[in-house]
Order: structure tokens, then sequence, then C-alpha cells
């Protein structure tokens, strides 16, 4: 921190108390040495509102820290001692959005200290950043090297109907750049996560193999194993990945979270989707069966068709097949967060999915088109001689999860008693 003043050290005393705003919301009381110290970690810069019991009204810190002997002393005997109330200058219908105050809907870049318009920043947990300081933030929040960091944007907790009342864009490029960024940051660990996630995926769809031998019902447990498993494996996968974009620096053991008590609701989630899957299957088998039996020539074993019966069934069978795969994409993309959610904030199943839903459904378009991305990277870097899927899977997991954190990274967890009977 800068040297005081002699006017300023004159006014501060060792049980001053001071006020602060951070991102138009008053924090504080705090005391002189916990004041000194948020202004030597950048918390309060000079463009930060200031008060104390010397002051008659919110002042900028940088003001009071270079001013004159002349100017520096702001105190009202009769008012001085009162906490003048705190407006944000932002909020609709304060006095400086009235006066047309063109810094009233500004806010301070955690990275350069400089103003910017709200809508030009982002929010990254309890900060805001402008768009040219967003890549070496991002790489300062994996290096663990970003203090007074949480989880609540401006310190605060989100409800969910705040969450979706909330306006959001997706760049799905972007996303995956990250996630390429992030990946390689650490690879031993964060790409390491993900092929280890890849890995037993790979054991999930072998076995459902297996089960596919079995005569008539091999399908349908096969459906079961993989859609369950795979939403259960991903509840952790996405969590990793999430934390790891909030630079938590997780553990590989949060990858295997979902097999903890989050394992049912999680199954429970996963039914929606096996439901869709065999409902889509049940016709197009039957028709199948039914196909099997079908000759053209009459007086032979089964029953006779025309060639045009025999293109009838498979229309009719290419009609189901289509319809059942478009409900499949539809309802995959919308609850892809679902898993994290049920994780990661603890939400009870059917809860998550109604949550993902509505969020992902205020721009369905841009989630699909995520979506579609993750799922092209995926096999595209499949058919890369095989070896490809061990960066795709992750890059791609990654990247859905990113886009999560950003979604739902605010949303205030629910308690262990609000998620007893999930």
């Amino acid at each position: 921190m800068m040297p005081l003043s002699s006017s300023i050290k004159s006014i501060r005393t060792k049980h001053m108390q001071w006020f602060y705003a951070d991102s138009g919301t008053q924090r504080g009381p705090v005391s002189e040495e916990e004041f000194q110290e948020l202004t030597q970690r950048g918390v309060i810069d000079d463009s930060t509102l200031v008060w104390n019991e010397t002051l008659e009204n919110w002042q900028p810190w940088g003001g009071l820290r270079s001013a004159d002997p002349a100017t520096s002393q702001s105190t009202n005997p009769n008012t001085g001692t009162q906490l003048p109330s705190f407006v944000d200058p932002s909020a609709p219908g304060s006095a400086s959005e009235e006066a047309g105050d063109a810094q009233a809907a500004r806010v301070i870049c955690a990275e350069c200290g400089q103003r910017f318009l709200l809508d030009d920043t982002i929010v990254f947990g309890n900060q805001r950043v402008c768009a040219t300081c967003k890549p070496r933030f991002i790489q300062r929040l994996r290096e663990g090297a970003v203090e007074n960091w949480s989880g609540a944007t401006d310190g605060v907790w989100l409800t969910r109907e705040q969450i979706e009342a909330r306006e959001y864009s997706i760049d799905a490029v972007e996303r995956i750049s990250e996630s390429w960024r992030l990946n390689f940051s650490k690879p031993s660990q964060y790409l390491m996560g993900g092929i280890l996630g890849l890995m037993i995926m790979g054991g999930i769809q072998l076995i459902s193999v297996i089960v596919n031998l079995i005569p008539l019902v091999g399908m349908v447990i096969s459906t079961v194993i993989v859609t369950a498993a795979a939403f259960v494996l991903m509840g952790g996968l996405m969590t990793f990945y999430a934390e790891a974009s909030a630079g938590k620096n997780p553990a590989h053991g949060r990858i295997f979270v979902g097999y903890g008590p989050r394992f049912w609701p999680l199954v429970k989630a996963s039914m929606p989707l096996i439901l869709i899957q065999l409902v889509m299957m049940g016709p197009v088998t039957l028709i199948g069966v039914l196909g099997a039996g079908v000759t053209f020539t009459p007086g032979t074993v089964g029953p006779a068709l025309t060639p045009q019966g025999s293109m009838a069934l498979i229309m009719l069978a290419s009609g189901f097949a289509l319809i059942g795969a478009i409900a499949y994409i539809y309802f995959n993309f919308h609850w892809m967060y679902a898993p994290a959610l049920i994780v990661d904030k603890k939400l009870p199943w059917l809860d998550a999915l109604k949550l993902s839903y509505r969020v992902a459904h205020k721009h369905p378009w841009q989630t699909l088109w995520l979506w579609f991305l993750t799922a092209i990277l995926m096999m595209a870097s499949l058919l890369a001689c095989l070896v490809g899927i061990f960066i795709g899977f992750p890059v791609a997991t990654a990247a859905s999860s990113i886009q999560y954190q950003r979604l739902f990274g605010d949303l205030k967890p629910e308690t262990e008693d609000n998620t007893a009977n999930p």
C-alpha cells in the first residue's frame, strides 16, 4: 500500500471501523488492520468507495489517500458518526442513474483495476474481470494465485429462481478452447482425470456388449446399464472439471464422488432418458421381429407381403427411430447439467432435471450447438486412430463442465437436511 498522507494518518485511529463498497454491495465494518490488508491485496483500490466515522459521505479511497491536508478532512461533527446509506450507483432508480452519470453503470475489473460497463465484464466467482484480462485471470485461477476467491458471485449465493432469471450466452468454440487450455495447463492432473473417466466408461461399454448377447432382454438391460452408469460417472467428472475451472485444484478422487451418497439420485435422474430410449426401441424391435418372417412369395413360411408392404414396414420403423432420436437428443442436451447439479449442488434428482431444462431452454440453440460440438469432437477424435479419444473425451467433457460452472457456480448448494430424501 502506498504511503498515507499525514492528514489521513491523523484521522485514522487504532479502533476505527471502516465500510467499503464491493461490486455494488456494502461491506463492513472492518478494523483498521483488516482495512490495510484489503488495500494491500487489491480488494480495495483507488476507485473503491469507503466510509468511516470521520467522513460525512462515501468517498473514493484514492481521493482520500492522496488528498491534501486541506481537503482530506471531510468530517461533520454533527453527522459524521452516522453511517450514510449506501446506494449502488448502478442500481435502477439511483440518483446517479437519474443524473445520467457515465460512471454509474461501471464496475471495476479485479485484474487491471479499470472501470468497465457491467455488460462488458465477466463474473468469476466473487469477482468481475474485463475481456482483455480474462485469459490472464483464468490462468491465475488455475494456479491458485487469486486471493479472496469465493464460489459465490459478489460473495452472495443465488437462489434457483435467480439463476433461472439471469441472462447468459454460450460461446461454444470458446468453451472448447478454454477446456483445451485447462486440460493442458496440468496434463497429469486434468487431462489424466478425463482419461481416467474415459477408461471407466470403456469398461461400462464392454459390459454392455456382453449383456447384449442375452436373448430378447439383452438390449434393454444394456441400455439401462450404460445410461445410468454414464449419469453417475458424469456427475463426478463434471464436478471435477467445474472445480478445476474455478481454480480449486481438485484431486482425482472427485471423479468418483458420484458413487457415494449421490449415487441413487443420479440413477433416478437417468431413468427418463432410459425410458425414452426404450420407447424408441420397442416399436422398432417389434417391426424388425415381424419383418424377419416376411417373404415376398405366397405359400412360403411367414406372412406374405408385397414389396410395397415391406417398404411400408421399413418406413414405419425408420419413422419411429427418427422420432425417438430427436426426443433423445432434445432431452439429452436440456438435461446435460443435471448430473453436476445433483453432485455439486446436492439438488434432488427431479429438481436437478427441472433446473437444467429451464436454464438450457432459455437458449436452446446455443446449448444444442455446444452439445453438438462436444459430440462431434469425441466422434472425430475416436476416428483418429482411436488414440485421439484420449484427448477428445477430456476436452469435450471439460467444455460442458466449464459452461456448467459459469451458469451454476454461484447457485446456493442444498443442505443435507434438504436432500435427506432425494
